[in-house]
């Protein structure tokens, strides 16, 4: 009887163990009793106007890092071992994507951002135990993508495979990022100033954008017009050496602004850069204008000062990035 009592028990023990086992195995798989599968995805909301994510990398001859997309668990619970997720690249998606969105068009179509330009230390992320996401990173070299300010760059990226017995989103297993360049000057600027009209003269004071469209020009709105479609296009920091201006400190560049006026003005024989001049409205003392110089490491101020050459409207603009 007791070899019998002893047998049962054993079993019973047995039992037990592979039933703690199995359910060990089902937490993991459904994140700790969820009542749906832990899934893979790639987690980041897509700008809704354009369906795709977008990364601005800095314009570079070097690599530098990039977090492409952003790898998730969906789950009820975090799971308690680490999970690989393998992510791939997918061409097939932007082709899709210019279909979709009817590009036919060499100048308005999308680019797959070409192998040459990457860098891929592994396909592979892996997950942590009790966390839920990761980034991907990879390397870009901004100046191994041909005409990277005027072409249009996707990267088609899809999870290629997950561990853990976790599925991959039939919703959010593919992602379309848009890599843009911005250069050194590209951000927001605080603008105080003047600007001279012969029936609405006003003091500056705003925030304005400015947007990258070469490796050392950007461009923005004039004045306080931008919101009607008046732009300095382009404004180009000479980076061929450096210019002295009194009272500064740090090292100047030259800004030349465009030869072509910004839309409101007739013509361009009336368009005027003041390289030096007074500042408006009642300045006295002659200073120099339309130069840029770092005044902090990676922020940039640009004095700024052109309009018609009669004077009738002109705009002095001192632009602080924020």
């Amino acid at each position: 009887m007791k070899k019998m009592n002893i047998k049962l028990l054993s079993l019973l023990v047995v039992v037990a163990i592979s039933l703690t086992s199995c359910l060990n195995d089902l937490e993991d798989f459904l994140g700790d009793f969820g009542s749906s599968p832990a899934i893979a995805e790639l987690s980041e909301a897509p700008d809704a106007s354009t369906g795709t994510t977008f990364y601005y990398v800095t314009y570079t001859t070097t690599p530098v890092d990039v977090p492409l997309v952003r790898v998730n668990i969906a789950s009820a619970n975090t799971l308690k071992s680490p999970t690989k997720i393998t992510l791939a690249f997918d061409d097939a998606l932007i082709t899709a994507y210019n279909t979709a969105k009817g590009l036919t068009d060499p100048a308005t179509m999308f680019y797959p951002v070409p192998m040459a330009a990457m860098t891929i230390a592994s396909y592979d992320v892996t997950i942590p135990a009790g966390e839920r996401e990761t980034d991907w990173v990879i390397k870009i070299n901004p100046s191994l993508i041909p005409d990277l300010f005027s072409k249009k760059y996707l990267i088609g990226v899809k999870i290629a495979s997950a561990d853990n017995g976790l599925v991959v989103s039939g919703n959010y297993g593919t992602k379309l990022v848009r890599v843009m360049a911005k250069n050194k000057y590209h951000g927001t600027y605080k603008v105080t100033g003047y600007f001279v009209h012969p029936s609405s003269p006003r003091a500056l004071n705003l925030t304005k954008d400015f947007l990258s469209v070469g490796p050392n020009t950007i461009s923005g709105g004039y004045a306080d017009l931008g919101g009607a479609g008046y732009k300095y296009n382009p404004i180009t920091v000479d980076e061929s050496g450096t210019i002295t201006i009194p009272g500064v400190s740090k090292p100047c560049y030259r800004v030349v602004l465009t030869s072509s006026p910004p839309s409101f003005l007739p013509t361009t024989t009336n368009w005027f850069v003041y390289n030096t001049g007074t500042i408006p409205p009642d300045g006295t003392e002659v200073k120099d204008f339309n130069y840029c110089y770092e005044h902090t490491p990676g922020k940039w101020t640009f004095v700024l000062f052109s309009g018609y050459s009669n004077e009738t409207r002109k705009s002095y603009e001192v632009m602080v990035m924020q």
